[in-house]
């Protein structure tokens, strides 16, 4: 059993040095070659005389090269910072202030930061490398808004790290066989468990190519893991050949948002176990987890994993545990998460149920419509029950009578109008929650739909391109 001040990687290094650690196109990397990469790096950055603590800041789509960059800034001392590619130049540098980057590696050098060039295929001794690690140690920097607000920037310590992993696979089951594929990008919280969990198990992490997709992946990778946001599970399963009799898949973790559950039980069906899952940066990632179809139906989020706390007070969700991150990293200081008693308000309402958490919204996306409340969540789950809608995000529009309106941004898997989606929720919700108007959702960049971005649209001037449907 790895140990929170062992490193997990030297184990599998000294107890298993030739299984595979790596899965990629034509190639296996064993933990020993994985190893000797890492600490390559760490030699690499020691020589640029970068010292502990600082702020490494990494920008690619190239998830290999992340993952040893990772695990070199665990090994070495330094605080990896992913950040997204997709940023625009206004973003990325609101990313770097609020970071604080001391040094950039990205294949876009940046004015305003110290590049610094790592050869990624070179090996060096392990021996170099520390075989304990600290608890308290930083280990990387999230940025995260949610779906709204400013990013702030995450902290996540070693232990966070450690005892997160290891709640998660005392609910799913990861054994030295299976695979866990690295389906989500670095700079999300859900990307980085991936790398946590496997590492504890001794199993392998399989990547997919920049050029390649999660669905051609499945078909000649050992994978036997998957973390899904809803977007994906559903091109997913537009694919018939997407069951567990074609492929070595067997577990499929849904999070990031509410699912369609037609679309839960479809996965079942096929012969996966679906799980589904609430979870946020500030507990390191998974809070509670629940199995689709299993010992009765999970109607919420699931239960409370290990190394976690919870408590519901006047609806709204407070979260404490070992996985519980030590605070915002803001201006060079620690912000706390927490009040007095060591409880983090994470801006959810919900309640439990038999145990199960039931996260009913967020309270920052309440809106109010004729002096009456209105949750979007409430809404957006009720129009996902709808056989053809895959996606819906409800904002709050400004209206001169009402105050604001719900107005809807829905992806569809065949045509509906507003005519059928109106009838559809007549029985379902009261006439002021029902939306107004409907619109088709806009491609995203991110993996949660920006609510502000929505509204933007929607605010004069008005942006035409996007699509109302009628």
């Amino acid at each position: 059993m790895t140990k929170l001040t062992d490193s997990p990687l030297l184990k599998q290094f000294h107890s298993q040095p030739d299984a595979a650690a790596i899965h990629m196109s034509g190639q296996t990397i064993t933990y020993r070659q994985l190893t000797e990469q890492v600490a390559a790096l760490v030699w690499q950055i020691q020589k640029n005389h970068i010292p502990q603590g600082s702020h490494i800041g990494w920008i690619s789509d190239t998830a290999w090269h992340g993952i040893l960059l990772q695990l070199a800034c665990l090994h070495g001392g330094w605080i990896f910072c992913a950040i997204s590619p997709h940023f625009r130049p206004d973003q990325l540098n609101h990313a770097i202030e609020t970071l604080k980057l001391d040094v950039l590696i990205s294949p876009k050098a940046h004015h305003r930061i110290k590049p610094i060039v790592l050869d990624f295929s070179i090996t060096r001794t392990a021996k170099t490398l520390p075989k304990e690690l600290d608890p308290h140690q930083w280990v990387d920097l999230i940025l995260t808004s949610g779906s709204s607000g400013s990013p702030k920037a995450v902290i996540h310590s070693w232990s966070n790290l450690y005892f997160s992993a290891k709640g998660s696979n005392a609910c799913i089951p990861l054994h030295p066989q299976d695979s866990w594929l690295a389906s989500l990008p670095l700079f999300h919280v859900g990307g980085q468990a991936i790398i946590w969990r496997v590492l504890l198990a001794g199993c392998s992490l399989s990547l997919v190519p920049e050029d390649d997709s999660i669905e051609n992946v499945l078909s000649y990778l050992p994978v036997t893991h998957l973390s899904l946001v809803p977007t994906q599970l559903y091109r997913l399963l537009k694919h018939s050949n997407f069951n567990a009799q074609s492929l070595h898949l067997k577990h499929i973790l849904i999070g990031g948002g509410p699912c369609n559950e037609s679309k839960l039980n479809e996965s079942s069906q096929r012969g996966f176990i679906t799980y589904i899952s609430y979870g946020c940066s500030e507990m390191s990632s998974q809070v509670s987890t629940g199995v689709i179809g299993h010992i009765g139906q999970v109607t919420g989020a699931g239960y409370l994993l290990d190394h976690r706390e919870l408590k519901i007070e006047n609806h709204h969700v407070y979260l404490r545990g070992k996985t519980l991150s030590p605070g915002y990293f803001q201006s060079g200081e620690i912000i706390p998460l927490t009040d007095h008693k060591g409880w983090y308000y994470s801006g959810d309402n919900g309640y439990l149920d038999n145990k199960q958490l039931i996260i009913t919204g967020r309270n920052d996306h309440m809106f109010i419509c004729g002096g009456e409340n209105i949750q979007p969540e409430e809404i957006e789950v009720i129009l996902l029950s709808h056989p053809s809608i895959l996606e819906a995000v409800i904002i709050g529009h400004d209206d001169p009578e009402y105050g604001q309106r719900p107005v809807a941004f829905i992806r569809s898997h065949s045509d509906v109008t507003k005519s059928t989606l109106d009838q559809f929720l007549i029985p379902k919700l009261s006439r002021f929650k029902r939306p107004v108007r409907y619109y088709q959702l806009p491609q995203q960049t991110t993996l949660k739909a920006q609510r502000r971005q929505l509204s933007q649209l929607l605010t004069p001037p008005i942006d035409y391109s996007i699509v109302e449907i009628q």
